[in-house]
């Protein structure tokens, strides 16, 4: 619950940086004839490292999109084992995904983004931190004793 309340206002405060960026951007452009040339690479990076963070938050709120036409009318028992291979492949997927990506950010530490001078390992990491959250997120689901709405309805634990 800590670390979720750490990764929320961070969240909150990644936001309020992006939509700063693009309105000062829009404002640069369009009312002063003048675009700022950082903008738009930094609202970028801002963008990624939000859904990178965001989505173990969304996972572990069960706030993600899910298609839970068909697995509604599963009988509860092949719902709880649809969300436990469901968050299987989930967390099998994001540890393939860390590695790979923590390779790439490894790789790329010199490496500069051009616009704004910064090294690419900075908006790469995003990935391997959001993976390694995600399956964090996913140990603990797993753990968990009511698998029901893991894969389906929003519904959080016992509601």
């Amino acid at each position: 619950d800590f670390i979720e309340k750490v990764i929320k206002k961070l969240l909150i405060i990644i936001l309020i940086a992006f939509t700063t960026i693009v309105v000062m951007q829009i404002v640069a452009r369009y009312l002063l004839n003048s675009p700022l040339t950082w903008s738009e690479q930094v609202a970028r990076y801002l963008f990624i490292w939000m859904i990178m963070l965001g989505t173990p938050v969304l996972l572990r709120m069960k706030a993600h999109i899910v298609f839970d036409l068909l697995f509604n009318e599963f009988p509860p028992v092949w719902q709880k084992g649809v969300g436990y291979i469901n968050l299987l492949f989930i967390t099998g997927f994001s540890f393939y995904y860390f590695v790979h990506s923590l390779d790439l950010c490894l790789r790329s530490e010199k490496t500069i983004a051009a616009g704004i001078q910064i090294p690419m390992n900075y908006v790469y990491s995003a990935q391997p931190v959001g993976a390694g959250l995600l399956i964090l997120v996913c140990i603990e689901m797993l753990a968990g004793s009511n698998m029901r709405t893991n894969a389906g309805s929003g519904k959080r634990g016992g509601e």
